[in-house]
């Protein structure tokens, strides 16, 4: 397994020690997380999980294929190119029916999110210092989240996209309420993307949100005629979007 943007490898060194046969990889461009990491593997004595350095178009081929490939908050949050970059790793690396897990910022539910961060940006970014880019940002979202009572009913989706800010932590708040870029795309948009480097899209992360429990007959029936693809795009434009899709090469 491969996870790309591993930080001090949180996720992978706890799958490490429980798979001892299976062998991980993550790469991420902090020295100081990846310091952090390697003194935890060391500590515990692992040999089958090693943290590099890099931009993940530089993976070595050392490493050979991976039968996974996870990418957690890093699609939406970088350019196109690195992006890009992601999908060829995956379709030159993962081995035959290896999966890519990809999470991103999904439209159509976004948008009020997007909202949210327009308004904090506009607070926050002729602010040097990044702390108090932070507390400014949080604090403005508490302000407007106890404003009083909405005068539209749908300012209400804004108000409570707003207290759930105020909550963030300070790593939620700089990496992604107030990252740049941070890219919202349609579900098309991304298979598409996936497919121009051979990948084809799998299943969601969270499989329940593939259900089209709870929705009228007549849009089980519209719901029944498209395409699979065409299906999930248009079950996202429910109220509740999914997120997470996975990818795989066969």
């Amino acid at each position: 397994m491969l996870e790309v943007g591993c930080s001090d490898g949180s996720n992978l060194i706890p799958m490490a020690v429980s798979l001892p046969a299976a062998r991980f990889v993550g790469c991420d461009l902090s020295p100081r997380a990846l310091d952090a990491g390697r003194r935890t593997i060391s500590a515990l004595g692992l040999m089958n999980v090693t943290l590099v350095e890099g931009d993940l178009a530089a993976v070595s081929p050392a490493h050979g294929a991976f039968d996974f490939i996870v990418a957690h908050g890093v699609y939406s949050w970088v350019p196109p190119p690195v992006r890009d970059a992601l999908f060829a790793l995956a379709s030159g690396r993962l081995a035959r029916n290896g999966i890519l897990y990809v999470s991103y910022n999904v439209l159509p539910g976004c948008r009020v999110r997007q909202a949210a961060w327009d308004v904090l940006h506009h607070h926050v970014d002729r602010i040097e210092s990044a702390r108090a880019r932070l507390d400014a940002a949080r604090q403005l979202a508490r302000l407007i989240a106890d404003g009083g009572a909405a005068t539209c009913e749908s300012d209400q989706a804004l108000r409570a996209e707003f207290s759930a800010i105020a909550q963030h932590s300070d790593s939620e708040l700089c990496h992604d309420d107030l990252a740049v870029p941070n890219e919202p795309i349609l579900f098309h948009s991304f298979v598409q993307h996936a497919a121009r480097h051979g990948l084809r899209y799998l299943a969601e992360a969270d499989f329940c949100t593939m259900s089209d429990t709870g929705v009228s007959g007549d849009a089980k029936t519209y719901l029944s005629s498209l395409d699979p693809l065409a299906r999930e795009q248009y079950l996202d434009f429910r109220p509740a979007a999914p997120l997470s899709p996975i990818a795989g090469r066969s």
